[in-house]
């Protein structure tokens, strides 16, 4: 990140590389703190529950910051206070993992998720 994004000030420790099934316990609340992001929280029958809705894009051309600004804008106007925008990254690696290799054939261009 800090060779190709200097921009974001970004750095190894404020990254985490994450499973799918981590990634679920992750918008389930482990956000907001790294020691919850346990998987085990899925196990537990006890455990408050939290509902979210979620959607999800293919994007194969980069959004211009003027974009993703009037999508906020637009959000809030629609009373979105807990809003959260994540791309997940699909160039780069996953484009060179060949098609054959993992039933993820749609990834063919598309840059985030």
């Amino acid at each position: 990140m800090e060779k190709s994004l200097p921009e974001l000030g970004l750095k190894k420790e404020d990254c985490m590389e994450l499973s799918w099934v981590e990634l679920i316990v992750y918008f389930d609340g482990g956000f907001m703190a790294r020691d919850l992001l346990k998987l085990e929280t899925l196990l537990d029958r006890n455990y408050s529950k939290s509902f979210w809705k979620m959607r999800a894009d293919f994007v194969m051309k980069p959004i211009l910051v003027k974009g993703l600004e009037g999508m906020y804008d637009f959000f809030q106007e629609q009373g979105g206070k807990n809003l959260q925008v994540v791309a997940f990254p699909y160039s780069g690696k996953m484009a060179k993992i060949p098609e054959s290799a993992i039933s993820f054939p749609h990834r063919a261009g598309n840059i985030y998720h």
